[in-house]
């Protein structure tokens, strides 16, 4: 009986023995489980916040992006509603703009030789080029785009004062000058016009190139012109446009100022990147 005692309570010890093993590795295997549950979370708040960030960054590009846009579609608006296309005389398109009272700044530029203006810009006035004449030592030196429509104040006829205004002749044979718009430039008149690039804010004359500096806009090319060195009158170079038209006054040949094309002499000058004796190129440039 005594033996029979000792087997039932070492039975029962094992049943508690292994009851007690099982529930500890029950624990450990449910510690190990929420420990797993808690790295998981950890990384989904982790991933979460990094997501929250990305979006947050993502909508503030967004609403960089708008205003941009915003920006850009109020000045293609206003640049529509501006701009009036129509074709010239020669059927080149000619673009005006309209409404400049309404818009701020604009780059003025005369264009020398021509009576039309560049592509993009609103023709001011067209006119007849004027300055002092070639052998008067004393007179002004630089060229003005005379209106075809004078206006007067107080006047009285008669030559009575020391300073004159003459017209202007091209003296030059070259056939650098495109002949496009005049058969013969030798002793015709210089016409010009005075334009307004509404769109743009500076102008620039580039002499010695036919192109313009990164970042700017060619209204025209050509080539300098100013008056001859034996000559007594002082001048400035302009930039005479490459196909120059003429005035409707004609071949006349009654001098005042006169306009000859510019070559390069070797010495201080740098060459051989200018050529001795070679017709020397201009830009005129917006920005």
């Amino acid at each position: 009986m005594k033996s029979t005692f000792c087997q039932s309570l070492n039975q029962n010890t094992k049943v508690k023995t292994w009851s007690f093993l099982l529930l500890f590795l029950s624990l450990v295997c449910v510690g190990s489980i929420f420990s797993a549950i808690n790295t998981q979370m950890r990384k989904l708040n982790d991933l979460q916040h990094s997501m929250t960030k990305e979006l947050e960054r993502i909508q503030k590009t967004r609403e960089g992006y708008q205003h941009e846009m915003d920006i850009a579609n109020r000045h293609k608006r206003e640049a529509r509603n501006d701009i009036d296309v129509d074709f010239n005389d020669t059927g080149i398109k000619q673009v005006y703009i309209k409404n400049t009272q309404n818009n701020a700044g604009g780059a003025v530029y005369t264009r020398w030789g021509r009576t039309n203006c560049s592509s993009g810009a609103q023709l001011v006035y067209e006119g007849v080029v004027g300055g002092g004449a070639y052998d008067h030592g004393g007179s002004a030196t630089n060229a003005l785009c005379l209106t075809r429509n004078p206006k007067w104040n107080n006047y009285r006829d008669g030559v009575q004062s020391s300073a004159f205004i003459y017209g202007a002749e091209y003296q030059t044979t070259a056939n650098s000058f495109s002949s496009k718009n005049v058969v013969q430039l030798l002793d015709a008149n210089v016409p010009c016009a005075v334009c307004l690039n509404n769109m743009r804010k500076n102008s620039l004359m580039i002499p010695g190139t036919n192109e313009c500096t990164s970042g700017w806009h060619l209204e025209y090319q050509g080539y300098l012109m100013a008056g001859a060195h034996d000559q007594p009158s002082a001048t400035e170079y302009i930039c005479m446009d490459e196909a120059p038209e003429s005035s409707e006054s004609g071949y006349r040949n009654e001098d005042g100022k006169l306009f000859y094309v510019v070559e390069a002499r070797c010495g201080a000058l740098p060459c051989p990147e200018y050529v001795e004796g070679r017709e020397v190129t201009c830009a005129v440039c917006t920005k």
